[in-house]
């Protein structure tokens, strides 16, 4: 059938229905009509972006790091049932690319696969996605829940490694108190 019998027929069709299914189907014959009247332009797919390999480590790894090195680690548990988890993901992968973690190991950790290292980080019944971050300070482990991605560069500044010397304690001098002699009242 010619385009212009199509785009007719598609018009009159439009037209003479009230049902908005018909209509609707008889307004794409139109578009399809036109397309193959004026000749449809070639379809163009874009390059796929390149992907950069980025640097996961296991859960047993960065722990390992994290207690012999004092390598911060920032551990995210999340599920593939989860609604939330796959932007939380995207944006800590985002920020693995840009380097925000270039002194920090990340984990990514699923809660009904590695359900063991899941329960130890995030508790039995945590809410998820669930982000927590392991860094040392003035010597000691710590570890913080974070609540949003936001709040993960803040605790790894706070963070100082063992190639870093720990702060010294000021060193406090006793005070000398006068003592009198009661029989000389000096």
């Amino acid at each position: 059938m010619r385009p212009i019998a199509l785009l007719i027929l598609a018009l009159i069709a439009t037209t003479a229905n009230a049902d908005p299914v018909r209509s609707h189907a008889a307004g794409l014959m139109a578009q399809a009509a036109t397309l193959a009247a004026t000749g449809a332009p070639d379809l163009v797919i874009p390059a796929e972006p390149e992907i950069q390999p980025v640097s996961l480590v296991s859960y047993a790894e960065a722990y390992k790091l994290y207690k012999s090195e004092r390598k911060p680690m920032v551990v995210m548990v999340g599920a593939a049932w989860c609604r939330y988890c796959p932007a939380v993901k995207a944006e800590l992968m985002r920020m693995l690319k840009q380097g925000e973690f270039d002194d920090a190991s990340l984990v990514l950790l699923d809660w009904d696969a590695n359900r063991r290292d899941a329960t130890s980080v995030a508790g039995r019944r945590p809410g998820l996605p669930y982000l927590r971050v392991y860094y040392t300070r003035d010597g000691r482990p710590k570890s913080a829940k974070a609540g949003s991605t936001k709040e993960i560069g803040g605790l790894l500044k706070q963070s100082n490694r063992l190639d870093a010397p720990p702060k010294k304690a000021a060193r406090v001098e006793p005070v000398r108190q006068a003592v009198y002699c009661r029989s000389c009242s000096r």
